[in-house]
């Protein structure tokens, strides 16, 4: 049998006959893969929505105040869609802390998506891709 410190052990839960833990139960798995792949989507649609978000704030030959209301507006739309896209890493993360499992990596996912969205948000122009 192998001596394991203290800070090492998983409180409550004995080990197998052998004496150290064997590789994780596949349901362990299930995890970070699924929310590795939702977390990843989530960023492809809030890229593709932010997109979509410029082109139908679209500005052609208006005046300044306008397009400053068109600038506002798509602020707007542009926080909510990542803010928004931010909640699957941090619906992860609750799944992590009733499973017992590391939520630190998810919540670091969702603040640093709210980061990407709102320095988006504040450097973004309505766009000029004028179709007439």
């Amino acid at each position: 049998m192998t001596w394991v410190p203290p800070a090492y052990r998983q409180p409550g839960r004995p080990w197998p006959p052998g004496g150290t833990p064997g590789r994780p139960p596949r349901s362990k798995w299930w995890l970070p893969v699924a929310g590795s792949i939702g977390t990843a989507l989530a960023v492809v649609a809030a890229y593709f929505l932010t997109i979509v978000a410029a082109f139908l704030t679209t500005v052609c030959n208006d005046p300044p105040s306008v397009i400053n209301a068109h600038r506002n507006s798509l602020r707007i739309s542009v926080i909510v869609v990542w803010v928004i896209a931010a909640g699957v890493p941090a619906l992860v993360a609750g799944l992590a802390k009733v499973r017992e499992r590391a939520t630190l990596p998810w919540v670091v996912a969702a603040v640093a998506m709210v980061g990407v969205g709102l320095a988006i948000a504040l450097t973004i122009r309505p766009s000029t891709w004028c179709l007439f």
